[in-house]
């Protein structure tokens, strides 16, 4: 009996080792962040988004200065909230990235689409990047205000710190 429970431990850490070549430290640690967008989809238009939209964060912190903390190998998730109507949705479109001095594109590509569902997300895996480096990126979302959706696009600009 102790064998067989050795030998299925054994098969256990061969198969995670076979998952990831830098077992153990990085299987465990790479993180899912989902990154909400609060939108006060009755009020909102291209000259109030600073006002009508935010991340959440504490007073003081403007939506450019909101960073996301990651690393290589998270994901990351990015989703749309009505706060003045349930029934309203805020669809995040894109995700494009902004290159800023030697830095790399922390993704494989640098506008990460949304996937197209009723309630629209976007989804970015962390290929590239370095301990201290920052990304800047301007999220894209679009409003359905009472099930009619508004003409505009609508875009800030938040970072990701590696």
């Amino acid at each position: 009996m102790k064998t067989a429970s050795r030998f299925l431990v054994l098969i256990a850490f061969m198969f995670l080792m076979s998952c990831n070549s830098k077992f153990p430290f990085t299987i465990f640690t790479n993180q899912v962040h989902v990154v909400t967008l609060y939108v006060n989809t009755n009020k909102i238009d291209q000259t109030n988004i600073a006002k009508h939209a935010h991340f959440g964060q504490g007073p003081g912190i403007t939506n450019e200065e909101y960073t996301t903390y990651v690393k290589k190998g998270d994901i990351v998730i990015w989703k749309g909230v009505s706060t003045s109507d349930p029934s309203d949705i805020v669809n995040i479109t894109e995700i494009e990235t902004k290159m800023q001095g030697n830095n790399k594109n922390f993704f494989d590509r640098n506008k990460l689409r949304g996937n197209g569902d009723d309630h629209e997300t976007v989804v970015g895996t962390l290929k590239k990047g370095k301990r201290g480096e920052i990304q800047k990126y301007i999220l894209k979302f679009t409003v359905i205000d009472d099930g009619e959706p508004r003409k505009s696009t609508f875009e800030i600009d938040p970072k990701m710190h590696m």
